[in-house]
């Protein structure tokens, strides 16, 4: 089994993530699950809608065409056109503070889509890996879209949204010890135990916590291209010390860094309480799945561990927090859009709930999920697309609640 995951772990593509730009499709899925892959990239095709401001993304950058827009309901048509290096675009608030929309995992040749609803003002487009990573887009006056602050139901959702992402963090942090404790200890079985219950929590702020620059990879950094697993941080670099290494040698100060680093997050997360936006609760939930639809399902989160299943499950309760938060705007505005995803989250569940057994692999309640990548995977090409086929859907549904959550 070692010599199998070295062997794995040698010749693997890994993904990145903000700032590291996560990869997707042929980097993570093996020929098997093609139709995964194309599942993947066809869930966010560009609409040929009239009008769409078009993000051509390269090596040097990411300029929104036209740069201007009237006010209202605004398409962004994205397509990487030959980089390796940005495969992201983000609408930000002017200061950069907020993340009103953003697609991630856009790979040379593919394309996506993300709608907004917005006021007059100044944005920026950003492309974090281009040589100008920032770009001016400005609204002038078109369509009136009141200001979210004189809707009542959204200044609450936004609020609780807040206090949410607070308590996970709060329960981040005292599950990390009770894993980095274990880890300190050298006690193996209790740190493979107690390792996927510690990132619950990150799994459902997911979006939060990688706004945060180099944070993320250095708590969630797993092997990219040309990078040794030994050379990680955080949860992953302890996930390789115990399925690959089998061994604890060494990695308390791995730990120790690892409290620091979820420390220095619940920081950051305390000076971010009450500025979110709701593009950020509604955008949240939909990123969370599509964690789901590029990390979780082919295996590659985590590729040594197999305790994917309960990443998954934490996502969709992170997801589904963010649409009950919005829930009374939406029943006001969207109620037939609120039904489709009441409906296909309850489908995704069940997919889930038949993998579900007690105690699980490792804790987690769920059974093992291999790597897609590895050959001794027991999890089948078909139980893949079965799982992907009903989080696209929802996924898809979820897209639309930014511009259908209205004031």
């Amino acid at each position: 089994m070692h010599d199998r995951k070295e062997t794995l772990v040698n010749n693997v593509h890994a993904r990145s993530r903000r700032p590291r730009h996560r990869a997707i499709a042929g980097l993570l899925l093996v020929a098997g699950i093609g139709l995964l892959a194309t599942s993947c990239a066809k869930s966010d095709d560009v609409p040929s809608a009239k009008g769409a401001i078009k993000v051509e993304i390269t090596d040097a950058g990411c300029a929104p065409k036209p740069a201007t827009a009237k006010s209202g309901e605004i398409t962004f048509a994205i397509t990487n056109n030959g980089s390796s290096k940005a495969t992201e675009a983000e609408l930000k608030t002017a200061d950069g503070k907020n993340i009103l929309g953003e697609k991630e995992n856009i790979t040379d040749g593919l394309s996506v889509s993300f709608k907004l609803n917005l006021r007059e003002g100044k944005y920026k487009m950003f492309c974090p890996g281009a040589k100008q990573d920032t770009w001016d887009f400005t609204v002038s006056k078109g369509k009136a879209v009141k200001d979210w602050n004189d809707n009542p139901l959204l200044v609450t959702a936004v609020k609780r949204y807040s206090a949410y992402v607070d308590e996970q963090t709060v329960e981040l942090a005292k599950a990390t010890t009770t894993f980095t404790d274990a880890v300190r200890a050298g006690d193996i079985d209790k740190a493979k135990d107690t390792y996927a219950l510690a990132r619950v929590p990150y799994e459902r702020i997911e979006p939060v916590a990688e706004s945060f620059g180099a944070l993320d990879p250095k708590i969630d950094g797993r092997a990219d291209d040309g990078t040794e697993p030994t050379e990680l941080t955080g949860f992953h670099r302890l996930e390789y010390a115990l399925w690959v290494e089998k061994s604890l040698a060494g990695m308390g100060p791995v730990a120790d860094q690892l409290d620091k680093d979820i420390v220095e997050l619940q920081g950051l997360v305390g000076k971010k309480s009450g500025t979110y936006v709701p593009e950020e609760v509604t955008n949240g939930a939909t990123e969370l799945m599509n964690e789901v639809m590029v990390g979780k399902i082919t295996g590659e989160e985590e590729r040594y561990s197999h305790t994917d299943l309960l990443d998954v499950q934490a996502n969709l309760d992170g997801s589904l927090k963010s649409i009950e938060l919005v829930r009374p705007a939406l029943e006001k505005s969207a109620p037939d859009l609120l039904e489709e995803i009441d409906g296909q989250a309850a489908k995704v569940q069940k997919a889930l709930d038949a993998y579900k057994e007690d105690p699980g692999y490792a804790g987690t309640g769920f059974k093992e999920w291999g790597y897609a990548e590895d050959p001794a995977s027991t999890i089948t090409d078909a139980q893949r697309r079965a799982l992907s086929d009903v989080v696209k859907p929802l996924t898809e549904y979820l897209s639309e609640v930014p511009v259908k959550v209205v004031v």
